[in-house]
């Protein structure tokens, strides 16, 4: 699948060293080139056969980005995980992205996780119920809790500590609400009815 399947994903990288030109951020995001050396043991023919599929980003400078969360489902080997992080870039924002395809490739991740990244995220999932009920106006995004849940798996520092279990650093209190208000506006389309 390319860009143009997945037109959602056009706007979403702003920032990124590759595409100047964008007008949105995007979560952790790996090219195909940095991929190859990454992943250990394949060259860039390789990549392209194991990533058949996955949404890319094309560059002006014809490089193709994906979003790590959505590679990740790919790999196959546990001690590769670790050096796709290293290489990825992040943007280091709050907003993820929205829409169908942001929502499928979580859901893809989330059905990915092992168990104990399972339970990171599950402890992750509860910090952000907490943080969301807990602060003033946030009752409004619980009926969409779980949606904005799923979205919380392409933020770079969750991401991060679900799969690698790196130590989390964020207060839920403060980072839930924003990350609602920020990530959260798609929620009250008819895409929320998808769910």
């Amino acid at each position: 699948m390319t860009l143009d399947s997945f037109s959602v994903i056009v706007g979403l990288i702003r920032g990124h060293p590759d595409q100047k030109q964008s007008s949105e951020f995007m979560p952790l995001t790996i090219s195909r080139r940095k991929l190859a050396p990454a992943w250990g043991d394949c060259n860039a023919i390789t990549v392209s056969r194991r990533l058949a599929g996955v949404p890319t980003i094309h560059t002006s400078t014809n490089e193709h980005i994906y979003l790590l969360a959505a590679v990740l489902p790919r790999v196959k080997k546990p001690e590769h995980i670790a050096p796709l992080f290293a290489a990825a870039t992040d943007d280091s924002s709050l907003y993820v992205g929205s829409g169908a395809v942001n929502y499928a490739l979580a859901e893809l991740l989330d059905r990915w996780l092992a168990p104990e990244m399972r339970a990171r995220y599950q402890r992750v999932r509860a910090g952000m119920v907490a943080g969301i009920a807990g602060a003033r106006g946030g009752a409004a995004y619980l009926p969409h809790i779980e949606l904005i849940q799923l979205k919380a798996l392409h933020h770079s520092e969750i991401l991060r500590h679900v799969v690698l279990g790196a130590p989390l650093m964020v207060d839920f209190s403060a980072f839930a609400p924003a990350f609602a208000l920020v990530n959260g506006q798609f929620e009250s389309s008819e895409f929320a009815g998808a769910a």
